[in-house]
């Protein structure tokens, strides 16, 4: 057909064709055929764009986090359902309303705060300690520039400053929490009748042909899950590493490099005796505590013991009790002025009076340990395993980069990657998406499985990292559909099914005729249980009793109160089956002393924090309505 439209567009034909096909360019563009059309967006908010980059990567972390939740086993739908896309792309609009909102309200984060921030995050901390080579590390391995992530910071310190405001701001008067804790410790008496769904299942027969009925209509219930096999190729730096090799020469070139990481750094063993000057000190009084400091060194210099000084004179009393000793100190253990003077005196001679971050300072040096390294024998072993390891972190980067190359230029097939990679095609079992052994009981690995164009084409996966050193590809070799399991092998649970949803109604239909018959006889719960021959219950609870179901009680406290003149009497179901019938008798609310508000902090705290969430969600949505936001639901779906 295409050849006879080109050997037919001559003359006015052509240009009629040439017209028509320009109309499309001069509304979209060039672009919207060439797959370049600009920057795909999901939503804009007040003219600020979110890109669908940024939705990725917000989705791939809810993912991940999920993951974690369920140690790998994410129940089917959830992490790729529209239910998780949507959530993702509610709070990325709810971050860019509210940055938009505290950057035009002038809040600010200084850098001694961010810095404050990171140092808080456990990740980076060994012992409760930052550490900063962790820091640095897990941002490399992350991926990710410092800037980058302590601009992220700044701005997640940025935004929670609202919400730290209305917290603040925020508070609840005395008769308030006097009200609350009177409803929190409010006492209800009642009577109850539970009719189970358990006393009802004993006498309910059912056919064949009901259950077979049951298993035509509710078939979707009774599918055994779509299947698939794969292929795959792992790229595992563990065993690129014992395939290095290291010579000795690159060895001792090596240790060279590392020589720092093997050294012991120099150190003096240090005592002190130091004239404290306060921050608030003027000028005449600073003058007057480097005088006392100046005439204990003429004391030194008349022969008095520096000990015995330091324990007299001192004021760092811990040290003056050890008669000054601080003990083996190192370059950067003290201010640099103390290290200063400390790492340029010599043995045994006390210093002249200096000042530091601390005060006026006299100190000696009473021993010294020379900087050593260890010699090249000592760590050799050391030494060939964070080579090896590095070599290895090496070729995996590159036989990374090879494989994705590869995969991707010949997406139907593995073996051109595994010939040059010179890797092993190894191939799983039967496995579910949410569900799997070996290699499939990775979720991640799961997931990329069932993946659009890698389950339905039978394409390579991206490159997956399974784990930190781990990479692979996979492709999917069989599928198999899901399908109705026989009805021989589900009949038990369709019996199960079908006699508790039997005893459930039957549980109910009695409660309520049961109540009917009490409204109209006016009759006590009690008076009708006894006529029933059924077994009357009696409580009395507080809001958070643990021997009623939550369900029951948050019912139960939701009655209006009984009077002279007006019993109270209702049934209701709960998720169990079981039906309640329920007289309300009395209802006792507690006068609150000061004394029991001032125990109850705690709890009086939570209801503060509920208001402020409230209160931040009313904002919220006012911010929102205010707002202009323009969603780009194609992007996501």
């Amino acid at each position: 057909m295409l050849q006879s439209i080109r050997d037919k567009a001559t003359g006015w034909i052509a240009y009629i064709i040439v017209g028509l096909i320009s109309i499309p360019f001069l509304f979209w563009g060039i672009q919207s055929y060439l797959g370049a059309g600009g920057k795909r967006l999901v939503a804009e908010v007040n003219g600020e764009e979110i890109s669908i980059e940024e939705f990725q990567r917000a989705l791939q972390q809810q993912q991940q986090q999920l993951r974690e939740m369920f140690g790998g086993k994410v129940p089917a739908g959830l992490i790729e359902g529209p239910e998780i896309k949507q959530s993702v792309l509610d709070n990325l609009i709810r971050t860019e309303v509210l940055r938009q909102y505290s950057q035009k309200a002038g809040f600010r984060v200084s850098d001694a705060a961010i810095v404050e921030a990171i140092k808080n995050i456990p990740i980076f901390q060994e012992n409760g300690q930052f550490n900063a080579k962790k820091y640095a590390l897990i941002l490399a391995q992350q991926r990710m520039d410092k800037a980058a992530f302590e601009h992220q910071i700044r701005l997640e310190e940025q935004i929670n400053q609202l919400p730290r405001m209305l917290t603040a701001t925020d508070f609840l008067t005395a008769p308030d929490k006097q009200y609350y804790l009177s409803l929190k410790d409010q006492l209800r008496e009642f009577d109850y009748i539970a009719l189970l769904s358990e006393q009802f299942k004993a006498n309910i027969q059912l056919t064949d042909a009901e259950i077979a009925d049951y298993y035509q209509t509710h078939q979707d219930r009774f599918m055994t899950p779509e299947r698939v096999k794969a292929s795959y190729l792992i790229l595992d730096e563990s065993e690129l590493a014992k395939s290095v090799s290291i010579s000795d020469e690159e060895l001792h070139r090596f240790y060279e490099q590392s020589l720092d990481m093997y050294r012991t750094p120099e150190a003096r063993k240090v005592r002190r005796i130091l004239i404290k000057v306060p921050e608030t000190a003027n000028e005449q009084e600073k003058e007057a505590l480097k005088k006392k400091a100046e005439d204990i060194r003429t004391r030194l210099n008349a022969g008095e013991a520096f000990d015995t000084l330091a324990q007299s004179v001192s004021d760092d009393q811990l040290s003056a009790k050890q008669g000054g000793t601080l003990g083996w100190v190192q370059k950067g253990d003290f201010d640099p002025a103390f290290d200063a003077v400390v790492f340029s005196l010599p043995l045994g001679t006390p210093s002249e009076v200096f000042e530091d971050a601390q005060g006026y300072e006299i100190v000696e040096v009473t021993e010294l340990r020379e900087s050593e390294v260890k010699p090249f024998d000592a760590v050799r072993a050391q030494l060939e395993r964070d080579l090896r390891q590095r070599k290895a972190e090496k070729i995996l980067v590159e036989d990374s980069e090879q494989l994705l190359t590869l995969t991707y230029e010949n997406p139907d097939s593995l073996e051109p990657a595994a010939d040059a990679l010179g890797l092993e095609i190894q191939t799983t079992d039967w496995f579910t998406r949410g569900e799997g052994a070996g290699v499939a009981a990775n979720a991640a690995f799961r997931d990329a499985a069932f993946q659009g164009q890698v389950k339905n084409e039978g394409q390579n996966s991206d490159v997956i990292e399974l784990e930190p050193g781990k990479q692979l590809v996979l492709r999917v070799t069989e599928v198999a559909a899901a399908a109705p399991r026989p009805l021989d092998d589900v009949q038990d649970e369709i019996r199960a099914i079908l006699v508790e949803q039997r005893a459930r109604e039957q549980a109910t239909t009695q409660g309520e005729a049961l109540l009917q018959r009490l409204h109209e006889a006016q009759k006590s719960l009690a008076e009708s249980a006894q006529e029933e021959g059924l077994e009357i219950l009696s409580g009395k609870v507080k809001r958070n009793d643990a021997n009623l179901p939550k369900e029951a009680l948050d019912k139960l406290f939701k009655l209006r109160h009984p009077t002279a003149s007006s019993r109270m009497l209702t049934g209701f179901g709960l998720s169990d089956g079981s039906y309640w019938l329920v007289e309300l008798k009395q209802v006792e609310t507690p006068e609150i002393t000061a004394e029991q508000l001032g125990g109850e902090a705690q709890a009086i705290q939570a209801l503060a924090d509920s208001y402020a969430r409230r209160l931040l969600d009313a904002v919220y949505q006012v911010l929102v309505q205010r707002a202009e936001i323009k969603l780009y639901r194609e992007s996501i779906e």
